[in-house]
């Protein structure tokens, strides 16, 4: 499972995200970037982003 989310979102906080991937016991990713709005992230940090889905995806 692969979760991301920005810390800077305004509509739904970063920490329910958290929260998820805190119970989630399967193999998974955690990003939690400082900047991005709601479903934006990849707006304003798109390399950081394709390189950490890329990642995720050759991974499992």
């Amino acid at each position: 499972m692969c979760f991301i989310h920005s810390k800077q979102d305004k509509v739904v906080s970063y920490k329910h995200t958290q929260d998820l991937a805190d119970v989630y016991r399967g193999p998974k990713t955690v990003w939690l970037p400082e900047s991005g709005d709601h479903a934006a992230i990849w707006d304003v940090r798109r390399a950081q982003y394709e390189k950490r889905v890329a990642d995720f995806l050759s991974s499992t």
